[in-house]
């Protein structure tokens, strides 16, 4: 597939990708790159939140939201990340360990995934700023 925006494959996400996808739209790319830009803070809020209160069930919510704002732009850290932090605490309960007392154990994916979106919210926001785009 031919490239659309030059530079607009980063480490972080794919927005060739998003464009590919939008049938090159890129007033609708800039639209979705911003919605990302104005949820990124509060997806992450919801995250923390929900491993302060030692609670699984927001936890798996508040990745399950996160995965679903990163697939749009192939964020494959993100994706990883998130993907990693949903299996695992959906294979607690199989290793004899409730999820309230292994929470703990995604704790270094939830900060790397945090980091993760955090880079792939300063590319989008370095993306979002050149004419080009």
């Amino acid at each position: 597939m031919a490239h659309l925006v030059d530079g607009a494959d980063s480490a972080s996400c794919n927005l060739n990708y998003l464009l590919g996808n939008l049938g090159g739209n890129l007033g609708a790319a800039k639209r979705l790159v911003s919605l990302y830009l104005e949820n990124h803070p509060v997806l992450l809020h919801a995250l923390d939140v929900a491993l302060q209160r030692n609670d699984p069930k927001a936890v798996r919510q508040a990745v399950h939201d996160i995965r679903g704002s990163c697939v749009i732009f192939s964020a494959h850290t993100c994706l990883e990340l998130a993907k990693k932090i949903e299996d695992g605490l959906r294979q607690l309960p199989e290793q004899g360990v409730t999820a309230e007392h292994g929470i703990g154990a995604c704790f270094e994916e939830c900060a790397a995934l945090t980091v993760a979106m955090d880079e792939m919210a300063e590319e989008l926001r370095s993306l979002l700023s050149r004419e080009s785009i």
